[in-house]
């Protein structure tokens, strides 16, 4: 996917959105029975689609990380017992509809798609590349889920001297133990926030 145009006027905030695909929220999906549940109780799609809605319209670069492999699992390394898992299950092949974005958040025609084959949205991706052409200086996360991606990749972000901000509405878990657990160690290298922050502070500006 080429990445989004941009102008001198262009924010330079970027949303990241990840791992929001069929295999993890939708209740046909191969792993997606817990997430399913959380995200039915909060309604965390609904916070990602405002959020999503948002950025579209004040121009930041929206970016769509989903995990995904061949359907020979060619890049699932033997020794990972949270990949293998997914061979087990015959899940996330990227020609499958697994991988397919859930359609309440699917990208638009020009927003960029990047693939990853690990937890960390930026090992062995383009997000990165993408991020520093956009002249990215804050980045704000979503999707699944808290603990493990959302987690990796904001730690690397912090490392690679982004502003970091975790929207915890829009971010989905197993449980909510489990999301409250992650909260305090993601608060020592990010913003916690939420929808209603951003749009409200939008307001107040």
């Amino acid at each position: 996917m080429p990445s989004q145009s941009r102008n001198s006027s262009a924010s330079h905030k970027a949303l990241v959105v990840i791992d929001l695909i069929n295999e993890m929220l939708d209740p046909n999906g191969k792993m997606s029975s817990a997430f399913c549940q959380y995200e039915q109780q909060h309604q965390s799609l609904k916070c990602v689609a405002k959020l999503l809605s948002f950025a579209r319209q004040h121009d930041w670069t929206v970016i769509h990380v989903r995990l995904g492999f061949s359907d020979d699992y060619r890049e699932v390394a033997a020794n990972s017992p949270l990949f293998s898992n997914a061979i087990t299950h015959g899940a996330l092949t990227l020609s499958s509809w697994g991988c397919e974005f859930h359609p309440k958040v699917a990208p638009l025609a020009h927003e960029a798609i990047v693939v990853k084959r690990r937890v960390n949205a930026f090992y062995q991706t383009e997000l990165a590349l993408l991020l520093n052409l956009a002249k990215v200086t804050d980045i704000y996360l979503a999707g699944v889920s808290l603990q493990m991606a959302i987690q990796s990749t904001a730690r690397e972000a912090h490392d690679r001297d982004f502003t970091v901000h975790v929207v915890t509405d829009a971010c989905i878990s197993a449980t909510d133990t489990e999301q409250q657990q992650n909260l305090p160690a993601l608060e020592r290298i990010a913003k916690l926030i939420t929808v209603a922050n951003i749009t409200h502070n939008h307001k107040e500006h």
